[in-house]
């Protein structure tokens, strides 16, 4: 499903006049302390206080489990950090930051879901916060990945996008993804089904937004090369999106993580692709904790 985040009676007529239409993205490439949400929201909002709404900023990308570390060994392990979507203190947080940036900030946390049984069921998720600090949506990871099996994570029922208004008023539909959702299913699906460039291809999404903790499977590898190892991955995996439309460009960000949660070491590379001509507009190298910030612009 799509969420559409504007009013139907709002008059953008004016900005859709334009064919292009501008969009700026801050990635934030961190190095979270594992277990220590407080101090990895203290660190983060320290990061961003470069930032204000002078900057106008269409959305601000965090990686997947962003403030808690990524691997936890059962459901007791990751159960005193899971939080409902709009209880909690990654909403409190996501909802300060959009608020004082006027931006959308989207954020990966463990979320639970309380069934009217009492019963728990918990998702790798990416909350959405509007620019005023009001909750959106929170999606939930559809291809997982065995690390997220560990604790009990279940499967989200589907890719998704979200439709936004930029800072000039103008329509931008973003694809929705979370690390894993890039690959073949399972490792299993055939590799040239392409599912999520496919679905993002049908959805006609103008900009895809990968939240990430992706494992690096080269870490003795530290220079540019193991960079360009996992953007061309990426690139490939989204070859349905590339070059339908001489007329159309369209864009792939991500913000990944940096450091290491016990065995795994994570692969950095946050970046912002042009998809169609394929280009690299900017890049995080593999280890540094860095915020960047990729203004670019739509065309078709």
């Amino acid at each position: 499903p799509e969420t559409r985040l504007f009013p139907e009676t709002r008059n953008t007529k004016m900005a859709e006049a334009s064919k292009n239409r501008k969009f700026k993205v801050v990635l934030c490439q961190v190095n979270p302390k594992y277990k220590d949400p407080d101090a990895n929201r203290s660190r983060i909002s320290d990061l961003l206080q470069k930032y204000s709404q002078d900057d106008s900023i269409d959305l601000v990308l965090l990686p997947e489990l962003t403030f808690t570390g990524y691997e936890f060994k059962d459901k007791e392990d990751i159960t005193p950090f899971l939080e409902q979507a709009t209880q909690g203190e990654t909403f409190n947080w996501c909802s300060q930051q959009a608020s004082r940036l006027k931006a959308y900030v989207a954020c990966g946390f463990p979320q639970k879901v309380v069934q009217s049984d009492g019963t728990i069921d918990c998702y790798n998720a990416l909350m959405i916060v509007d620019r005023d600090g009001n909750y959106v949506k929170s999606y939930q990871k559809h291809f997982l990945y065995e690390t997220d099996k560990t604790w009990g994570c279940m499967e989200g029922p589907c890719f998704d996008t979200l439709t936004i208004l930029n800072t000039m008023g103008q329509s931008v539909k973003i694809g929705l993804l979370i690390c894993m959702d890039i690959n073949p299913w399972e490792f299993e699906a055939p590799y040239g089904k392409k599912e999520a460039g496919n679905y993002l291809l049908q959805q006609d999404v103008d900009v895809v937004a990968m939240s990430s903790a992706w494992t690096d499977s080269e870490p003795e590898n530290d220079d540019v090369k193991g960079c360009f190892s996992s953007m061309n991955y990426w690139i490939d995996r989204l070859s349905p999106l590339l070059g339908e439309d001489k007329k159309r460009n369209r864009y792939f960000m991500i913000a990944d993580r940096v450091g290491k949660d016990l065995k795994t070491t994570f692969t950095g590379t946050s970046c912002v692709i042009s998809l169609n001509p394929t280009e690299v507009l900017k890049f995080c190298d593999k280890r540094e904790e860095k915020i960047v910030d990729v203004e670019f612009e739509i065309s078709g």
